[in-house]
């Protein structure tokens, strides 16, 4: 007679085990012989909830913001509960922009499956003056209505960390007829966000 434990037939766990086969003669002499039986797991986890793809606004006066998400889920063919990494990780700070989060479920035997979402960082703040041109007067040469006026350019700074572009109308450099007249500077960052800073100039007739 044979007797195998554990028996052919039998449900087999991932791993490996020793199967011990006893043969037994009608007089109770015994022989036994042994083998391994190795179940592999090749079967990746399966994720059963990924995070949806999220924007957030930028800190205030910062270019970036911490981002925080909840974990993906994920199962098993074990029964164990893969690893989960996320690269990014969530606790970051994310600048402005789109960023893809890539997240890695392992296994035990080393299976994987990945799952993505973006995270989008929306710069909605303005740029800030740090120094605008005052009002300023010119009196016209004898005999003319108006003169070319010249002045520096406004000075802002932008959250991005990018300098903002300046424009002034009228800009530096153009004639200006005698009387009042507002110039306007705006400053414009890359996420077309503007501010505005203005000024008078006054031009007197002689």
């Amino acid at each position: 007679m044979i007797d195998c434990e554990p028996a052919s037939g039998n449900q087999f766990s991932i791993g490996d085990k020793l199967v011990t086969c006893t043969a037994l003669d009608g007089a109770g002499n015994q022989e036994k012989c042994s083998f391994t039986v190795t179940v592999i797991d090749n079967e990746k986890p399966v994720f059963s909830w990924c995070p949806p793809s999220l924007s957030r606004d930028t800190s205030p006066g910062l270019g970036s913001t911490q981002v925080m998400w909840s974990d993906p889920i994920a199962t098993d063919n074990s029964g164990v509960d893969p690893m989960i990494d996320c690269e990014p990780a969530s606790g970051n700070q994310f600048s402005i922009g789109d960023k893809l989060v890539t997240c890695t479920a392992i296994d035990g035997a080393g299976n994987q499956e990945q799952c993505s979402f973006t995270v989008t960082i929306i710069d909605n703040e303005k740029p800030v003056f740090a120094w605008c041109p005052s009002s300023f007067s010119k009196e016209a040469p004898s005999g003319k209505d108006s003169l070319v006026i010249t002045w520096s350019d406004p000075m802002a700074t932008d959250n991005s960390g990018v300098n903002p572009t300046i424009d002034c109308q009228p800009a530096s450099g153009n004639q200006f007829s005698i009387g009042d007249k507002l110039v306007t500077c705006t400053a414009s960052d890359s996420a077309g966000n503007q501010e505005q800073c203005s000024f008078t100039v006054t031009i007197m007739g002689t």
